[in-house]
């Protein structure tokens, strides 16, 4: 310990006697570690801190998969989430929960919540109990006994100020009173962006449903049993279940992850790996500039290293103390680095849309903590021990007899050291191109599905969602009366072109994919047709400008009084009739509680990619609102200006129709894309800035080599000028020089995006 701490003070003072170096060497891998720890702590907060729950290594998600729709993590039916928990046995419990965005009212103004059903286990399964109150009991998971409520602590404080008394009160939920039985502890909101849960209570009929993939599962494995074993096992049950339901369960399959790291989504995951990827690029342009500083400043230190040699310092001992200076230097860096990952993490959060940030399970987490610090001492000390061992060992290659001779030129290197200063620089400059041109793609392939929803004209479209309270809005007739008046005080607003109403919009966040049958056509085992269950008002059409391909749209005259209609998109026909006329067919949706029955096709219209992350065109089905009403929708205004300057307006004309009905998400359509591409537009200016700071490394690399090079060939440059020899032609020998170093990078960097190409040309074509 003693000679260790005597390698420090020495390490120390030959730093200070060289300010110079120390800083541009700290600077160089304070730009590394800090990226990387910025970087890190999104990381940890997205793949491996999102949640904390007492029993987390043994908590694990359950999935159907329907793998010939490209389906990897979709919901489960309850009737096979009742089958799932008959048949297994490595899980201890299973719990369910469902999305249910609910309406507050009273004490205030309207607000919209977002709620989840969920099983009386829920909160046993993941280990956490309501702060106050208590949790669901089982008898309240019945309809007609389910008017119970366990709210969120945010919500608690910002709608009832924290109220100590708010146990047993009653609070309107969706025009329902609703007794509130529980308040949740402060850090839980499970699922994002959960404020309050209520009992999933589902009738007979629902809980036999094979065809409603609704639920989401989590589930406590029993102690000793691993998810792969808990994979294998569901593969099975499942299979079993598909012999016995062919027409609902053939084609289906099971997905059982760890919790831990499958909280977000599977694209999330991507985004934060490709940034790791390109942090550790930065790095090692980092480390490489550092060994290249370590290389020049060797070369100066061979008489000191041959004098230490002769005085009897070993081998060893000398790497060491050159390696405990080129960790005191990274450990400088890393100070600096510090300060850089904390502004970095303050961008990073201050830009991100709140309405994209409470989806994103973790985001709330990210900072810099404790395991973030130990990440950036540890990358700390290896970059000082990369960037310093190859430096380290080479400069203990000296010719004693020529070094210590009385005016020898100790400053001269050999070729193998140039040759490794040379790889370095390639190496610098090759990583710095990969990372150019995949921030390149990005860019790219993010203004083009930018580009690719002009045709919607997003600008001039405002939107906005509402939810209609069951309670009293309960059947079609109700709900399809309210819209009608809505949609009429909406387009006879001034500014207003038209309106219009649909159950999702492109990027929106209420997608809705559904099994569908077309009569007198058999669906065979195996096939699951599934298509977009789309409810829309006759003038959705041309408030997105979708054309119509064959048939007609639909009119006022398709009431619910009328026949059924339906419209169909392009990809629908071609793939469910090829060959054949699909106009005067009928289709229906499964055993959908909203669904009007067979309906006739009149009309084709063309694909609309509603998700910019779906890989292909998801098939689309249309009905009108009048005959097929749901309660929760989206509302479009067509403006002659700024939408922004019509929301008021719009509130207030809905709130003339029922004034405890709240209008949320009110925002142009352009803004909905751009908040659903927020993550890609994230990483793409980030592996841009990323790609800069490698560039200017590889720059101050190429610079400080070339830097040497000429001042180790004074002696022969003056030579060269003494013999003849122009300016100009040694300048164009160094400038060949530099060039050669600038070039030598092609050939390998080009393979390596050849070998990624699928990769980008993924992220490019998304």
């Amino acid at each position: 310990m003693g000679t260790f701490w005597q390698d420090v003070k020495i390490g120390l003072r030959m730093l200070w006697k060289v300010p110079g170096y120390t800083l541009i060497a700290a600077l160089a891998l304070a730009l590394g570690i800090g990226v990387n720890t910025a970087i890190f702590s999104v990381a940890d907060a997205f793949l491996y801190e999102a949640v904390s729950f007492p029993h987390l290594n043994r908590l694990a998600l359950l999935f159907e998969t329907l793998p010939q729709q490209g389906l990897t993590r979709n919901g489960v039916a309850p009737a096979v989430f009742e089958g799932w928990k008959q048949q297994n046995h490595s899980f201890r419990e299973i719990a369910a929960y469902e999305w249910d965005t609910v309406n507050l009212s009273g004490n205030g103004l309207p607000q919209q919540a977002w709620g989840f059903q969920v099983t009386p286990n829920f909160f046993g399964v993941l280990g956490v109990h309501p702060a106050l109150g208590r949790g669901f009991a089982p008898s309240e998971a019945v309809p007609g006994h389910n008017e119970v409520v366990v709210l969120s602590y945010r919500l608690w404080q910002q709608r009832y100020g924290g109220d100590p008394a708010i146990l047993g009160k009653t609070i309107w939920i969706d025009s329902k009173s609703t007794t509130v039985i529980g308040v949740m502890p402060k850090d839980f909101d499970y699922p994002v962006p959960a404020q309050l849960w209520l009992p999933l209570a589902m009738t007979d009929k629902e809980k036999q449903s094979r065809a409603n993939h609704s639920l989401y599962l989590v589930g406590l494995l029993r102690h000793g049993t691993t998810v792969e074993q808990a994979n294998a096992e569901f593969t099975m049950i499942q299979q079993r279940l598909a012999a016995r339901y062919p027409q609902t369960d053939k084609g289906w399959g099971v997905r059982v992850v760890e919790m831990r790291s499958h909280t977000n989504s599977d694209l999330t995951r991507q985004y934060t790996l490709l940034l790791l990827a390109a942090v550790g690029f930065v790095l090692l342009i980092a480390c490489a500039n550092v060994a290249n500083l370590q290389f020049a400043r060797a070369a100066r230190r061979q008489r000191e290293m041959a004098l230490r040699t002769a005085l009897g310092a070993g081998r060893w001992r000398l790497i060491r103390q050159l390696l405990t200076e080129s960790v005191l230097v990274s450990l400088v860096g890393a100070g600096m680095g510090l300060l850089l990952a904390w502004w970095s993490i303050r961008l990073i959060l201050a830009y991100m849309p709140p309405t994209v940030a409470r989806y994103i399970t973790g985001w709330s987490k990210i900072g810099l903590d404790s395991r973030a610090f130990l990440f950036a001492l540890a990358i700390a000390v290896a970059a000082g021990l990369l960037a310093g061992l190859v430096p380290a060992i080479e400069s203990l290659r000296p010719d004693m007899n020529e070094t210590l001779k009385e005016g020898g030129r100790g400053g001269t290197t050999g070729r193998a050291r140039q040759r490794l200063r040379s790889i370095f620089v390639v190496a610098e400059i090759a990583l710095s191109l990969v990372l150019l041109v995949g921030a390149g793609l990005l860019v790219k392939g993010f203004r083009s599905l930018l580009n690719d929803t002009g045709n919607f004209h997003p600008k001039t479209l405002l939107t906005m969602r509402i939810d209609l309270p069951k309670k009293r809005y309960g059947n079609e007739s109700e709900r399809a009366n309210f819209y009608q008046q809505a949609l009429r005080r909406l387009a006879t607003m001034p500014g207003a072109r038209l309106a219009a109403l649909a159950t999702n919009i492109p990027d929106g966040n209420s997608s809705f994919l559904a099994s569908f049958s077309i009569k007198d056509r058999p669906i065979r085992p195996g096939e699951y047709p599934l298509a977009f269950w789309q409810v829309v008002s006759p003038s959705f059409f041309r408030a997105l400008h979708i054309p119509l391909i064959k048939g007609r749209l639909f009119t006022r005259s398709d009431g619910p009084n009328a026949p059924p209609v339906a419209i169909i998109s392009q990809s629908l026909a071609a793939r469910y009739f090829p060959g054949r006329d699909p106009i005067g067919r009928q289709i229906k949706f499964g055993d959908l509680k909203y669904h009007a029955g067979w309906a006739m096709i009149v009309g084709i219209v063309a694909d609309v990619k509603y998700q910019w992350t779906d890989r292909q065109i998801i098939p689309a089905l249309y009905e009108i609102y009048s005959q097929a009403a749901r309660s929760s929708t989206f509302l479009m205004v067509r403006t002659s200006s700024n939408p922004d300057s019509l929301v008021a307006t719009a509130r207030a004309r809905i709130a003339g129709i029922d004034p405890d009905l709240p209008v949320y998400d009110a925002q142009p359509l352009s803004r909905v894309i751009s908040d659903s591409m927020v993550g890609l537009g994230y990483v793409a200016v980030m592996m841009a800035v990323l790609g800069v700071i490698a560039l200017v490394l590889a720059s101050v690399g190429v610079y400080g080599v070339m830097s040497f090079s000429v001042a180790e060939r004074t002696h022969e440059i003056g030579i060269r000028l003494a013999l003849g020899a122009r300016p100009g032609e040694v300048l164009g020998l160094i400038v060949r020089r530099g060039l050669l170093l600038a070039g030598m990078h092609w050939p390998s960097a080009c393979r390596w995006l050849w070998r990624s190409r699928g990769c980008w040309l993924a992220w490019y074509s998304a």
